[in-house]
């Protein structure tokens, strides 16, 4: 039998979801699009460190996450990013200024 928990992280899940999130956040920070990331990355480091075509370099950091919280309107989603709790707040009255009554922060 195998002794190995069944939530554990292989290797290969490991490597797959690492690197497609890294891909992703690159492009995301450097503003570019997914399918471009060959033609404008010209080097990563063993210790995250990405260059550029340009010659720039940045670093990937790993960053706790906060509570985050997003906002719906008539039950539509009004932001597009998730936000802090004093962010949502503020976008929340904004709506509820413009006479919208069915305002909820979740």
């Amino acid at each position: 039998m195998n002794n190995l928990k069944r939530n554990s992280m292989n290797s290969y899940k490991l490597n797959g979801i690492a690197g497609h999130t890294a891909r992703v956040a690159i492009c995301k920070g450097l503003g570019i699009e997914y399918t471009r990331i060959y033609k404008e990355i010209k080097d990563i480091s063993s210790e995250g460190v990405i260059e550029t075509q340009d010659g720039k370099k940045y670093e990937l950091k790993l960053v706790p996450i906060k509570e985050q919280f997003t906002v719906w309107v008539g039950g539509v989603e009004v932001n597009d990013i998730y936000l802090n709790k004093e962010e949502a707040e503020e976008l929340r009255n904004k709506f509820l200024e413009q006479g919208y009554d069915d305002v909820v922060i979740e």
